[in-house]
């Protein structure tokens, strides 16, 4: 993905991401038993604009740990539910927009569809003030 960056750009990415993944891979073990109650005592989503996104694509790094009949055979199914949710979450806020991203990846909306996501941050700091 950042094989064309110039090296002095690339080399800091390539290790802080590494990192990331790490810290990823080890927080993802308590997703059910203290993430999800964590959200779920949160509270309401506070009235402010909301531009949910759903990245259709998949991530270029999945692709290298998974199968092709695998992808082929949830991609559609996974994305449909990404899309209700997404829908769902948007909607439960008065301020709330559902956006899709058809050719994006979960992981990587910003570096697929970097105009979309400059164009939804001013949208949402034109919505604040009004």
């Amino acid at each position: 993905m950042f094989k064309k960056w110039p090296d002095s750009i690339r080399e800091p990415l390539l290790d802080y991401h590494l990192r990331a993944l790490s810290k990823m891979i080890t927080e993802k073990k308590n997703l059910n038993t203290e993430l999800y109650n964590e959200v779920r005592k949160g509270g309401d989503i506070p009235d402010i604009p909301l531009i949910v996104f759903t990245a259709m694509g998949v991530d270029p790094f999945t692709t290298l740990i998974t199968s092709q009949l695998f992808l082929r055979e949830t991609t559609d199914p996974f994305n449909n539910i990404k899309k209700t949710i997404y829908t769902k979450l948007a909607n439960s806020v008065p301020r709330g927009e559902h956006r899709i991203l058809k050719n994006a990846g979960h992981a990587t909306i910003h570096t697929d569809c970097p105009d979309e996501v400059v164009e939804a941050i001013w949208n949402l700091i034109d919505l604040h003030k009004k």
